[in-house]
């Protein structure tokens, strides 16, 4: 498994219980969409709300540092669309903050 940066890990458990799916699924290889887009989203607000840089939160989930990128710019677009996702993200924001 992946070395986890320590400020993650109640981030990964929130959106696991959100989403649900298991943590093992959210850090795992798996590339269905059903696993990825909370995977997504708890890179994002990682991003948002650690600052820590797309190396150190790569390494977290067990990513190289452009997927988290992609991650973070995907969410953002999807979070203008999709009122659902921006209410869930919103709400798990809140919960973290």
């Amino acid at each position: 498994m992946a070395v986890t940066v320590p400020v993650t890990r109640p981030l990964a458990v929130r959106v696991t219980a959100a989403f649900g799916v298991s943590e093992k699924e959210l850090l795992g290889p798996s590339r269905l969409r059903s696993v990825m887009r909370p995977r997504q989203v708890a890179m994002f607000l990682a991003r948002e709300l650690t600052k820590l840089s797309l190396p150190r939160l790569g390494a977290a989930f067990g990513r190289d540092h452009t997927t988290v990128l992609h991650a973070c710019r995907k969410v953002a677009q999807e979070l203008e669309g999709d009122a659902a996702l921006a209410k869930q993200v919103s709400d798990l924001r809140g919960v973290l903050v």
